[in-house]
């Protein structure tokens, strides 16, 4: 899946009122930094992460913004943290 399709899928899922409490990303969130990696190597591939690595997930937690925490779902108190 594509970088847009995937945050257009987050954003929908918010719009139709779903109760979604999370998402996996992966691959579509860095497949591109690949083939700079590959061809510039990692200092060119360190620069898209600093850049459009960081845009790309800061586009998905703006789509998960309509996410709800797992914990208001099924009512329980968020356990403490050791």
């Amino acid at each position: 899946m594509s970088k847009p399709v995937f945050v257009e899928t987050l954003e929908l899922a918010g719009e139709s009122g779903t109760t979604f409490n999370g998402m996996l990303c992966g691959r579509a969130m860095w497949k591109d930094g690949i083939a700079i990696y590959a061809k510039q190597g990692a200092k060119a591939f360190e620069e898209w992460l600093n850049t459009q690595g960081v845009e790309n997930i800061n586009n998905v937690n703006k789509a998960l913004e309509a996410a709800y925490f797992r914990y208001d779902k099924i009512d329980v108190k968020e356990p403490a943290l050791a």
